[in-house]
């Protein structure tokens, strides 16, 4: 395969030029113009010295200025770098050191707040819709090659410093290609962009939308935390396809069923990058037209987005309070699940082989060669996930862990992950949160568990009594925390290296 992404979405324009590309409030465009600023935005930056190979930063917030400069960037064979606003100064400064960037596309309201460096030319957003971007742009210039770099999204993972992982558009191409398969892709639909620019969901978004001529409608993050706001978009403007975080989804249930209202214009909702329940699911499920499908959606930066989905079928043995499976494999990708001697097993490690496997991480050999690795048929590259998995009867790999999160507690080891989804799956808790005070000395580590509730009800021994007859020998906390609300990360998921502050209520075995 060696064939681009922008070059695909070239053709679709092609096909669908009025076909609107990107909604924004009043403001549309569409394909047919989404196209030509791009070329002309690529043409300028060609001017300015970008070639194949360079790495352009985009600090921005959503806008439809933004699918003009990055599909800009694109046709010049450069890759994008997208930097979330919400990132620190910090964060953003090792980034644009690491990449040695030289030129960056930023918001015009954001450029105001920068140091003006001579060495970093700084192109403001609104530059794309300005006179001055009529450059006329050659067409070879622009074809691109599958093997060139697309993106690179930093993660900080659980280090807490930025890897960028590289992705290529033969990634793209082939984790599209399952997508249109699988989800039987329209020009017809309405995508919901939900996901913060700098997490790989967002090119998810995209790419669905713009390979198949269908609209992406953008959602701010103001209307994403409010759950009657983000149902009213849903319903204006009749969204077919989404793809939401748990913790979204549930805030977004909870104001359904308060109010009594349905879910009626899905066609596709898909939920990923974060565990949620079949309870969930199945209330999702209901909400939903007969005819609409839910689909869970499991994936990692590493192996471009999505690897495996899953989707119920009748007959399903599955628990409400079991977490949802992270599926089976889509057509592009193949995983296997290994011991620690790396022996196939039906209960252990994920691997994920196949196309979607991401070109690796950037000017970091040692990581790279602990997590990327070579399969025993030397012909193919494994990513490890460090998920701990195992295989169902009815052929769906099921989550059970995380590597990473494992801790030892009075001589118990721990996973916090599982320990958290397990507790999720208790009828009234909403979130959990489990934190060590001390993991120097064994002997003197305590829990701390904060939970958000569902309800007032809630009580100690109800959670006591549900989690020890699921985890074994659990060194149970002795206090729970109530709050409010858990900090989230950018991308919406729970953000462990914050401790909540405001507690409404300590929960003891001698509380009421």
């Amino acid at each position: 395969m060696n064939f681009s992404i922008h070059r695909l979405i070239s053709l679709v324009s092609d096909q669908y030029p009025d076909n609107i590309a990107v909604q924004n409030g009043a403001q549309i465009i569409t394909y047919k113009e989404l196209d030509e600023r791009s070329n002309s935005f690529a043409a300028y930056l060609i001017s300015l010295g970008v070639r194949p190979g360079c790495f352009i930063p985009i600090i921005a917030r959503k806008s439809v200025s933004v699918f003009i400069v990055l599909l800009g960037i694109l046709k010049t064979g450069a890759a994008y770098v997208p930097i979330s606003t919400d990132f620190s100064i910090e964060t953003i400064h090792k980034i644009l050191s690491q990449i040695e960037a030289k030129i960056i596309c930023i918001d015009d309201d954001i450029l105001t707040m920068y140091d003006k460096n001579e060495v970093i030319r700084h192109i403001p957003l609104s530059f794309v819709f300005s006179q001055e971007n009529n450059l006329q742009a050659k067409f070879d210039c622009l074809e691109g090659a599958g093997n060139e770099y697309a993106y690179m999204v930093f993660t900080s993972g659980s280090t807490g410093d930025p890897k960028g992982v590289l992705v290529t558009h033969n990634n793209l191409i082939a984790t599209y290609r399952s997508w249109e398969v699988v989800y039987q892709l329209s020009p017809d639909d309405k995508h919901l962009q939900m996901a913060n620019i700098s997490f790989d969901v967002f090119a998810g978004d995209w790419i669905r939308a713009f390979c198949s001529g269908a609209t992406l409608v953008l959602c701010d993050k103001s209307v994403l935390l409010s759950a009657e706001k983000l149902y009213y978009l849903i319903d204006s403007v009749k969204i077919t396809v989404a793809e939401f975080v748990p913790a979204i989804l549930r805030i977004l249930i909870k104001y359904c069923e308060r109010k009594t209202k349905r879910l009626s214009s899905f066609r596709l909702l898909l939920c990923g990058s974060d565990v949620w329940t079949m309870s969930e699911y199945r209330k999702v499920k209901l909400l939903c037209e007969p005819q609409a499908r839910v689909v869970s959606s499991y994936g990692l930066t590493e192996a471009t987005i999505d690897s495996t989905y899953f989707e119920e079928k009748n007959g399903s043995l599955l628990k409400n309070e079991d977490l949802v499976p992270l599926g089976v494999p889509f057509p592009h990708v193949s995983t296997y699940i290994v011991n620690e001697e790396f022996e196939a097993k039906d209960s252990g490690e994920l691997l994920i082989g196949g196309q979607g496997v991401a070109h690796g991480y950037f000017n970091n050999n040692a990581l790279e060669q602990g997590r990327f690795i070579t399969g025993s048929d030397h012909k193919q590259k494994l990513f490890r996930t460090g998920d701990c998995v195992k295989k169902l009867s009815d052929g769906n790999i099921y989550f059970y862990g995380r590597n990473i999160h494992c801790i030892n507690v009075r001589g118990v080891r721990i996973d916090l992950n599982a320990v958290e989804s397990t507790l999720k799956g208790h009828p009234d808790i909403e979130q959990a949160l489990l934190l060590t005070k001390n993991t120097n000395d064994e002997s003197k580590s305590e829990l701390d568990l904060y939970i958000v509730p569902n309800n007032d009800s809630l009580t100690y021994n109800s959670v006591k009594e549900y989690i020890i007859k699921k985890i074994n020998n659990f060194p149970f906390p002795k206090s729970i925390f109530i709050v409010e609300q858990l900090f989230l990360t950018f991308n919406n998921k729970i953000n462990r290296k914050y401790i909540p502050t405001e507690i409404k209520k300590v929960l003891t075995e001698h509380s009421p």
